[in-house]
């Protein structure tokens, strides 16, 4: 069988599938949706979209008791779900001293917390065998200063997923990260950033900034370095395509698979030290 062939077959395997998908109004969420909806069930949920209690559902998933309510919701509309894509997140930058409480509680709650409520509700309502699938980030796999608390919530929900798959093994439920870097979304435009500075940071703070302008300029230049978003898309249905998941994460993208293989010969201090010398 030829590799065109391996992989339309692989594909297949997503006909008639219901998957549910949080953050799927904006960026990836919305590109893998589009994408999955051609011969797929596409259950979209987002914070704001405008509910029609089928294939659209309007549900902060940070609020554990709203996630709750949602599935019972999706549940008594569909029966069942083949696929639980965990995607929604959200940015925050700045020193954490100068971060203001409702933004430290928000992204734990958003960028963590939904996938737990997310997952648990799924699990709670599902009898059937199905999949879930957490979006992670490359960032976690060095903390980046000033970006601390999205890259710690990434690298949580990374230890969420191996968890859940010790947990879950040998039952009919199979449960996968997927790693990825910069796309071109409006992810790095919409998140939330506070730059006060003070004698203890110097300039690396500045220097952070600028750093983060440049990965996320408008208009996108030819010189943008990061994934395209139907790239992207496409990499991450060819991993929800999978018919089991041997691996507790996928990475898309060669750049970042290769990064991967190059931090695991660095102890946590090596890729700490490299990742602070590009703020210094």
């Amino acid at each position: 069988m030829s590799f065109r062939r391996k992989i339309k077959e692989k594909m297949r395997e997503l006909e008639n599938k219901t998957v549910v998908i949080t953050g799927a109004t904006k960026g990836i969420g919305k590109a893998v949706a589009d994408r999955l909806q051609k011969s797929n069930t596409v259950i979209r949920v987002a914070r704001h979209i405008e509910d029609d209690g089928v294939l659209n559902f309007a549900c902060d998933v940070s609020d554990g008791e709203a996630v709750l309510e949602l599935f019972d919701r999706i549940y008594a509309a569909h029966g069942h779900i083949d696929l639980l894509l965990n995607n929604v997140g959200e940015g925050l930058t700045g020193a954490v001293e100068f971060l203001d409480q409702k933004y430290l509680d928000e992204i734990v709650k958003v960028n963590l917390m939904s996938v737990v409520y997310c997952t648990k509700a799924a699990l709670m309502h599902e009898k059937q065998p199905f999949k879930i699938v957490n979006m992670s980030s490359i960032a976690s796999l060095g903390v980046q200063p000033f970006r601390t608390m999205y890259t710690t919530t990434k690298a949580a929900v990374s230890a969420f997923t191996v968890g859940m798959r010790q947990e879950l093994y040998g039952s009919d439920v199979e449960v996968c990260a997927i790693t990825m870097g910069d796309a071109v979304t409006d992810f790095g435009k919409h998140h939330h950033c506070n730059f006060t500075s003070s004698a203890r940071y110097g300039d690396r703070l500045s220097r952070g900034e600028e750093y983060g302008e440049k990965r996320t300029a408008r208009p996108v230049n030819p010189k943008d370095r990061r994934m395209p978003i139907d790239k992207a898309a496409k990499g991450i249905c060819k991993v929800l395509s999978k018919k089991h998941f041997g691996k507790y994460t996928y990475f898309i993208g060669f750049k970042y698979k290769a990064l991967y293989v190059v931090s695991r010969f660095f102890t946590m201090e090596g890729v700490s030290n490299i990742v602070r010398r590009i703020f210094e």
